[in-house]
């Protein structure tokens, strides 16, 4: 997450802006998209998405949010990833800065999942063929043994 936010926040719309909550008053949805809220109500032991988090240490509020989500995590994801970019912002600057590291960090988790999942189907591939032919050998065995008509 590159200077994600942990919680939503309401958007400006119109002239003039006024604060607009993006899930009109819903609270459930509300937290149902708030991270921090996500992470801190599952019940321990539940698998969760693998997370690298990134922030400027110019920014500090964003630091300090990255700061206290990584510590949420900690206990469902040990040695969670936090990039700080020294002086940086919430900016573009700061963002491509972490593309980087964070394609290092992300490639091969993803080169490894893809890997499991086609050893996983290549599994399911093996054994649905294998009770085909026991399948096919079952009936060639039951017409050899049925009395001539």
């Amino acid at each position: 997450m590159l200077s994600g936010y942990f919680a939503p926040l309401d958007n400006q719309l119109g002239r003039p802006p006024k604060l607009v909550d993006p899930f009109g008053g819903n609270a459930r949805l509300r937290r149902a998209n708030t991270p921090d809220h996500l992470v801190d109500s599952l019940p321990g032991g539940t698998r969760i998405a693998q997370f690298w988090l990134g922030a400027g240490s110019g920014d500090r509020a964003d630091l300090r949010s990255a700061e206290f989500f990584q510590q949420l995590l900690q206990i469902r994801q040990p040695q969670v990833t936090l990039k700080v970019v020294p002086g940086g912002g919430h900016t573009m600057i700061t963002w491509r800065a972490l593309i980087p590291p964070m394609l290092e960090w992300m490639t091969p988790r993803l080169a490894r999942e893809v890997t499991v999942e086609q050893a996983q189907r290549d599994r399911a591939a093996q054994k649905a063929a294998a009770a085909k032919r026991k399948k096919a050998a079952a009936k060639k065995a039951a017409g050899r043994s049925s009395p001539p008509a």
